[in-house]
């Protein structure tokens, strides 16, 4: 209970400070606008408006919306299958369009049970590729963007968002617990990010490099390293976030499991080694590719060596 009280400390003092921090760089990019004109600044304060309304009304929306439901008893058989009610509320709630209500139409019992397992696997698959989009897109965006703003905003709209779509593939939603733990990550790893882009590590890295002998690593990672790395954590974080905010849609149970973060990590670490990164290689200038691909081949290597 106590540490339970103390991370709750943690957690609301950090977002203070992201709070104090957003205001000031959102004031410090207003004068900037209203120096080149007064309107921009104008449109500039109400999109910041706007984008605040939408943070506020998001989870307030999932929850009017979206049941909560969970699909263990259905996928893993835990505790009393699921009746007849539950497989009609289940079928409900998974018929987002009409192909999956032709395919579950007329179903009842054991062939409706199997056909709705089938559906949710399928879902799962795009669900897992709506992560590994999110991921990339902020991955691309804290790493290429030079304004701590947008890295903030870039990693709040991306983590809702990519939470809203499975939120909307499965028809269901998390507990308020749930949906409060989801936006405390996001929102700490917004905190994270900002503070990153205020660090000059490219002289240190430069320097740590080449006290190894890798001078042409030093060379090229040091000009390049602050954002690679805002934007791998960035990725990193939204790959568990998203992984976690799966697990309790569908298995909120499997969330309170020994082990559960430690699987969540390890999901995150492969996935971002082995589709996030590489697929980013292609969609960023050369010398900040080559950095990727250099920081791969030792990621892999590495992954490699520990197995």
């Amino acid at each position: 209970m106590k540490r339970s009280h103390w991370l709750t400390g943690l957690v609301i003092l950090l977002s203070f400070f992201l709070m104090m921090t957003l205001l000031n760089n959102v004031i410090e990019m207003g004068e900037r606008l209203s120096s080149v004109h007064p309107y921009l600044s104008g449109v500039f304060y109400v999109l910041i408006g706007v984008f605040a309304l939408w943070i506020g009304t998001v989870p307030i929306w999932w929850i009017i919306k979206s049941p909560v439901y969970d699909y263990s008893s259905l996928l893993r058989g835990e505790n009393a299958e699921p009746d007849n009610s539950e497989l009609e509320k289940f079928k409900r709630a998974l018929s987002r369009d009409e192909e999956d209500i032709k395919r579950l139409e007329g179903k009842k019992e054991d062939e409706l049970k199997e056909a709705l397992v089938r559906l949710i696997a399928e879902k799962e698959r795009q669900a897992d590729e709506t992560i590994v989009q999110s991921s990339l897109l902020t991955f691309l965006t804290t790493a290429i963007s030079p304004n701590g703003l947008i890295d903030v905003a870039a990693v709040i709209y991306y983590n809702v968002k990519m939470v809203g779509s499975m939120v909307k593939l499965f028809g269901i939603r998390p507990s308020v617990m749930n949906i409060a733990k989801i936006f405390r990550n996001v929102f700490l790893t917004a905190f994270v990010v900002n503070q990153l882009e205020e660090l000059e590590i490219n002289e240190y890295l430069e320097e740590m490099l080449e006290s190894f002998g890798d001078v042409a690593a030093g060379k090229i990672l040091s000009k390049t390293m602050d954002s690679l790395i805002q934007g791998t954590l960035s990725a990193f974080v939204t790959l568990k976030i998203g992984y976690a905010a799966k697990t309790a849609l569908l298995d909120p149970n499997k969330t309170k499991a020994k082990g559960f973060r430690r699987y969540v990590r390890r999901r995150s670490r492969q996935t971002l080694v082995k589709e996030v990164l590489p697929r980013s290689v292609s969609a960023v200038p050369r010398g900040f590719g080559k950095a990727i691909e250099m920081m791969l081949r030792r990621m892999t290597k590495g992954s490699k060596q520990g197995a």
